[in-house]
């Protein structure tokens, strides 16, 4: 600013400062904060005169933003200190959502229709300074999830899903430990217990705003039975085919037992049931569990019954009619034998046969032709059989008749 002085002609100065020229031009970015005193001298010949006026000057301060302020929040976000974005602190805010020197999102207008003013006045208020910035206040997504069921025996498969969304970031916490990503997940519950799910949904704009949902229904998950079971004796043959099964169930006494046995009407509910065989084979026999909360499991094994066919044959015989050892007959067990089979020769030494059966139930009773008793000697036998499970046998050897009177 130009002082105005009179008379004119005279010489400006402050006592070493800058912050006015000789020819009186105050310049207050020049001069000290606070008051200033300029001197006007005017000399003419001898004489000499002298004015002072003092002019105060105030600081500046600017109302510049220091930090970036991000311009884009969501709605849920925390209230955001403004004064951490400013060089100098001391000013004043004001706009959408701005409660004293707080920015809450939540109080602002959605969109991008918010100005927020920051301003700074000098202590006697005649300098200001203003900074303006705009923000824009994102809606929070509306979120829900659901999924395909809610409880049911172990192992229980679960398919999560967020109906609401085609894009987007998801994550899914189940209070077991597990976390997947994604808008949709499959987790299997394989212990009992409950559990609660949490979907957490960011979406993918610039400024990505959350959102959690927790599913209301709680997942109740029951423990399916765990189902074993051995049999004695472990080698079972057709001569000796009962058994004993024993239940291995846990927790034993907390289930309902069904057996199921290959080629068997009907089922059995003994809790460690007896089952006899009647011919060699293999059989499935399946044992299902069911426990109070109509959880069901269930195992088979296979047990084979073996057929232990054998046959005796004597080395001797006296046909003499006394009731005791009067017919050479083969002695098989009483299973296994395919009778259809059978034939039977008997040759003297010379190779002349004697006698000959296609019926193992009959002997030679040591007749030859004309009905009488062979004579005392050394025979020999040709058996030919199959048994049931279609072994062939061919079996050839000595036997003595003997003819005690």
């Amino acid at each position: 600013m130009q002082l105005v002085v009179s008379p004119v002609g005279g010489i400006f100065g402050t006592g070493g400062s800058n912050a006015i020229t000789s020819y009186g031009l105050f310049n207050p970015a020049l001069a000290a904060i606070g008051d200033n005193f300029i001197n006007y001298t005017v000399t003419v010949g001898p004489c000499r005169a002298e004015a002072q006026t003092k002019i105060s000057v105030e600081a500046f301060i600017p109302a510049d933003l220091g930090n970036m302020l991000a311009t884009t929040f969501c709605r849920n976000q925390e209230p955001i200190n403004l004064n951490s974005f400013v060089q100098y602190v001391g000013g004043s805010w004001t706009g959408p959502g701005v409660v004293g020197n707080m920015f809450y999102p939540e109080l602002a207008n959605t969109g991008n229709t918010n100005f927020l003013s920051y301003e700074t006045i000098s202590p006697k208020s005649l300098c200001r300074d203003t900074s303006q910035i705009r923000v824009t206040i994102r809606e929070v997504p509306v979120v829900s999830a659901t999924a395909d069921r809610y409880n049911g025996c172990t192992p229980v498969v679960v398919k999560l899903n967020s109906p609401s969304f085609n894009s987007g970031k998801g994550t899914w916490n189940i209070s077991d430990g597990t976390q997947y990503t994604g808008l949709s997940a499959t987790h299997t519950f394989n212990n009992p217990g409950t559990y609660t799910v949490v979907y957490t949904y960011e979406d993918e704009d610039v400024k990505s705003c959350s959102a959690q949902y927790v599913i209301p229904t709680s997942f109740v998950v029951q423990a399916s039975p765990k189902v074993d079971f051995s049999y004695s004796p472990e080698e079972v043959t057709i001569a000796d085919p009962e058994i004993l099964i024993t239940n291995q169930s846990t927790v034993l006494n907390d289930n309902n037992y069904v057996w199921t046995i290959q080629g068997q009407q009907g089922q059995l509910r003994d809790l460690h049931p007896k089952v006899k065989f009647t011919q060699p084979g293999n059989y499935k026999i399946t044992l299902t569990a069911t426990s109070i909360y109509g959880c069901r499991n269930e195992t088979s094994k296979i047990i084979e019954v073996k057929n232990n066919f054998n046959v005796h044959i004597p080395n001797s015989f006296t046909p003499n009619y006394d009731g005791l050892n009067d017919v050479f007959i083969p002695v098989f067990t009483s299973y296994g034998l395919d009778a259809r089979t059978f034939e039977m020769e008997i040759f003297d030494r010379w190779g002349h046969q004697v006698f000959r059966s296609r019926d193992a139930s009959k002997g030679w009773d040591g007749t030859v032709a004309g009905g009488e008793i062979a004579k005392e000697d050394t025979y020999i036998y040709k058996i030919r059989y199959k048994d049931l499970d279609g072994r062939i046998y061919n079996t050839n050897g000595h036997l003595t008749l003997l003819r005690n009177n």
